[in-house]
């Protein structure tokens, strides 16, 4: 029964890495890693399960030497397979247009909560634009131009006591409010006001584990109003969402918004094995309505073969919205639960935009189970 129970994990485990491998773009285009992959796993299990002892806790030296030697050929060939679906690999492009395409006084997502910790400091380029966040020891969020005033230097370089960011240059230090609190080399001769010396910052809201900020023309400009999907009217909205991943798009913004609202590539690039391998097209209506800086597609049954929502569990809908600069939320309501996914475009510059996405389930649901997989 040992032996039985622990090859069964063993294939589990087998088969959740296959899942991991494949989370941000099932697709055709990376079967070849796909299948790579998995014939790994399964003779590296064989191997394992022929040559060990039945309690699965002895494995002799030939299984070992085996297993190695079968990834050390392996490893390489699925490195050169995943080169072509990695989002990050580089890739010829047209030269972009070099006048400035962003769109102002607006919320960008800036990052996931968890990746700021209290009395940690992080810098980030959006909208071409350097900014330093820290996140103090009160929990509350700074960010400011990741620039000192004095010399240029970015504050980002500096230290961070959990209340100031000290310049790593000449040691000034400037509070949440941008505000210069100290310049070490002046003396009790100068008369100085150091209160009069600012960094510019911005405007900072964190809601359900999400980071956002604010990123005006006019840097004196303040937000008029909360964005709409900051509040969506879901039961289960409230709570925090986790982050799945963030990978980078060689493109502008304007292009990687099209990819949010382009339908007619979805049967071609988002399928596999496990996720809607059907090759039927049927035709498809939709109903759409205004909602915010956007439109949403109201509630409606999801494609049959889209056998992956069946986790979820019930009689399925799903309803999804567009937000400008950038935003798309999935509501897939299922036995009264709801699961949402959300996907956020951050353009780092002309040339580069930050694809994250974020998952929340109900709580209780037993897919919680399984996020550290995603």
């Amino acid at each position: 029964i040992t032996h039985h129970v622990s090859s069964g994990l063993l294939l589990v485990l087998c088969g959740l890495a296959i899942l991991r491998s494949n989370r941000i773009y099932p697709s055709q285009i990376n079967r070849s890693a796909q299948t790579l992959f998995i014939g790994l796993a399964i003779i590296s299990a064989v191997f394992w399960l022929v040559w060990s002892d039945k309690s699965m806790l002895v494995v002799p030296q030939k299984a070992l030497l085996f297993t190695l030697s079968l990834w050390i050929w392996g490893l390489p060939q699925l490195l050169q397979a995943s080169m072509r679906l990695t989002p990050n690999a580089p890739r010829q492009t047209k030269t972009m247009p070099t006048e400035n395409i962003f769109a102002y006084d607006l919320w960008y997502m800036a990052m996931a909560s968890s990746d700021l910790k209290r009395g940690e400091m992080k810098k980030k380029c959006i909208l071409s634009q350097n900014i330093v966040f820290a996140r103090g020891d009160d929990g509350d969020i700074i960010a400011m131009a990741d620039r000192c005033p004095h010399r240029g230097m970015p504050l980002s370089f500096g230290r961070f006591d959990g209340k100031e960011i000290e310049c790593f240059y000449h040691g000034w230090c400037f509070n949440k409010q941008g505000t210069c609190t100290k310049i070490p080399a002046l003396t009790e001769h100068d008369t100085v006001d150091v209160g009069k010396i600012s960094s510019s910052t911005y405007y900072i809201e964190e809601r359900n584990g999400i980071i956002f900020v604010f990123m005006p023309e006019d840097v004196q400009k303040k937000p008029a109003e909360k964005p709409a999907f900051m509040d969506m009217p879901y039961e289960d909205f409230e709570g925090e969402f986790f982050k799945v991943d963030n990978p980078h798009l060689p493109c502008d913004i304007d292009n990687a918004n099209f990819g949010l609202l382009d339908p007619a590539h979805v049967p071609f690039i988002h399928r596999s094995w496990w996720w809607r391998p059907s090759r039927e097209r049927k035709m498809k209506e939709k109903s759409f309505r205004p909602w915010g800086l956007g439109f949403q597609m109201i509630a409606h049954t999801p494609s049959a073969n889209s056998k992956g929502l069946k986790a979820v569990g019930g009689k399925l809908e799903t309803e999804i919205t567009f937000q400008l600069p950038g935003y798309r939320i999935e509501c897939i309501r299922g036995n009264e639960k709801e699961t949402i996914a959300l996907t956020a475009l951050t353009p780092i510059n002309e040339h580069e935009v930050e694809f994250t996405q974020f998952l929340k389930f109900p709580k209780g649901h037993y897919l919680n189970m399984f996020k550290w997989v995603l």
